[in-house]
């Protein structure tokens, strides 16, 4: 069996408070996340200094491949998933806004009943199997 690689994609722009708490959100769950593609079109480059801090703040076996772009010439949410779907090679792509907190991302075969009524999104990830 084959495990499916997941990317989340976050676009973003002048919300790097969101932006972290998502980032962190994402890393906090039981299902690896295993590329984080990030297309900031903020003014500044806060949102990546607080993606940096979440980031080095969980064990290095739970971090994410990270490509953050950072490009204020992209106009919008719909062109900045577009850079994002060119740019990541995993199997399953999860497209969260920066202000969806929280989320809730469950392996496979691992029940969903302790999803929290604050939840406002639950996935649960398959396995490929490639026999």
């Amino acid at each position: 069996m084959t495990r499916l690689t997941v990317a989340a994609i976050i676009p973003t722009k002048n919300r790097p408070g969101l932006l972290a708490s998502i980032v962190e959100r994402l890393l906090a769950q039981t299902a690896t996340i295993d590329e984080l593609v990030i297309v900031d079109q903020s003014d500044t480059d806060e949102g990546r200094v607080a993606v940096r801090r979440a980031l080095e703040a969980v064990p290095a076996s739970r971090r994410p491949a990270l490509d953050h772009v950072w490009d204020r010439e992209i106009n919008g949410a719909a062109a900045a998933r577009n850079v994002a779907f060119d740019r990541t090679r995993s199997d399953v792509l999860l497209c969260v806004d920066d202000e969806k907190v929280p989320i809730e991302i469950t392996p496979p075969g691992e029940s969903r009943d302790r999803v929290s009524e604050d939840v406002d999104v639950t996935i649960q990830l398959g396995i490929l199997d490639d026999r």
